[in-house]
């Protein structure tokens, strides 16, 4: 009987030590790939053809039909001027098509200035004010 306890406390201490050092292992990879990932940024934070590449305009379908949204590399910076150039770009070249008032090309928060922004473009040949409240 005690021999039989006296097993089951070395089981439980050994899966217990190797619970911890799996613990320990995994703490250590993910800190590891984390600050590989943000050297990678920060070593691309300033590379133009790195960033027109990676920052799209894609579909959100959760957000509305035909809304684009802006998908940059998670912990980019998107608040220096180089992003605000880049996206810039990537609008003007979408609105080489026509967008009119009944399609226009929507962009939800461009900018990342509001979360509750959404950037609209269309032509209409005639001159209109356009407001919201």
């Amino acid at each position: 009987m005690i021999t039989l306890r006296k097993n089951k406390i070395k089981k439980i201490l050994k899966y217990g030590f190797l619970f911890l050092v799996l613990i320990v292992l995994t703490n250590f990879v993910y800190h590891l790939g984390k600050d590989a990932y943000e050297n990678y940024l920060h070593d691309h934070e300033n590379d133009v053809e790195w960033l027109r590449e990676n920052t799209k305009l894609i579909e959100n379908y959760r957000i509305g039909n035909d809304v684009l949204v802006v998908s940059v590399p998670n912990n980019y910076d998107v608040n220096k001027e180089l992003y605000q150039a880049v996206i810039q770009e990537k609008i003007d070249d979408l609105l080489i098509n026509r967008y009119t008032i009944t399609s226009p090309l929507i962009i939800y928060n461009p900018f990342f200035s509001d979360a509750a922004s959404i950037n609209l473009y269309f032509q209409t040949g005639e001159e209109y004010i356009f407001e919201y409240y």
